[in-house]
């Protein structure tokens, strides 16, 4: 879980962590479950944490206020104005721009200055910092005037482990899974994949993975490459039946 470094430093720290979510993301795993019940950590969705904030001030009931607010994405970002949040410190991480700011459609543009303009408001009034992943958003930010110098702040990526994310552990999963020989330490290429994994947009650079294939598959040299497309189920449901029949006849 990329959040849970951040967590661990907060719970180090003696604060108390409440999680609030819009919408289930993945399955939990055994060992994230593990992880939440080991750390007396509470979860709740937006609609219920909202539901318990107006019911304590029905009934006159004594809660205690957070302190400080967490926002990642832009839902969060834009819900976190309202009441229950007022008068805290408040701090987002926009991890990556996205489509809004990338596409050149219309209606993302449209989209994307309403956004823009919303943006500028909120970080402005309710917010302390903001946090970007890379120099790019960050001169955007600026450029735009959406948010000032003195609240941008660039972090090196949303935590991933190194301890656990490094070649010397992706060498060890790789002769695990059959990968690479024991023997003459080789990779055993008839095993492996070039994936392509994201959302199936032009956005995410999806076709010109297609092109990619299209152009490893004529040249001899990469006869025995494999490929691999790891989507959502709505996505794949969605590609035209032309695109299917040319990924199945080319065993992708």
């Amino acid at each position: 879980n990329f959040k849970s470094p951040l967590l661990d430093q907060l719970r180090q720290n003696n604060y108390e962590v409440e999680i609030i979510y819009l919408r289930l993301g993945p399955k939990i795993s055994n060992t994230q479950r593990k992880y939440l019940i080991a750390n007396s950590l509470s979860i709740n969705s937006f609609s219920r944490y909202i539901f318990k904030y107006f019911m304590n001030l029905i009934l006159f009931k004594k809660t205690n206020k957070p302190l400080i607010l967490f926002s990642f994405t832009i839902g969060p970002i834009f819900l976190s104005i309202m009441p229950p949040f007022f008068n805290i410190n408040r701090f987002a991480t926009l991890e990556g721009l996205g489509r809004v700011f990338s596409s050149r459609a219309i209606f993302y543009r449209i989209l994307k200055r309403l956004i823009k303009i919303s943006y500028k408001f909120i970080f402005k009034k309710f917010y302390k910092g903001i946090f970007v992943l890379n120099y790019s958003d960050y001169a955007y930010l600026l450029e735009n005037r959406i948010a000032s110098i003195s609240k941008l702040f660039i972090i090196p990526g949303t935590g991933i482990d190194s301890e656990k994310y490094n070649p010397k552990n992706l060498y060890k999963k790789r002769i695990e899974l059959g990968l690479i020989n024991k023997n003459d330490k080789k990779i055993n290429m008839d095993k492996l994949f070039i994936t392509f994994m994201g959302r199936l947009t032009s956005d995410k650079g999806f076709y010109r993975f297609l092109a990619a294939i299209t152009y490893l598959i004529n040249d001899n040299n990469y006869e025995d490459v494999r490929f691999r497309i790891v989507a959502p189920k709505s996505d794949l449901s969605c590609l035209d039946f032309d695109l299917k029949k040319y990924l199945i006849n080319k065993n992708v």
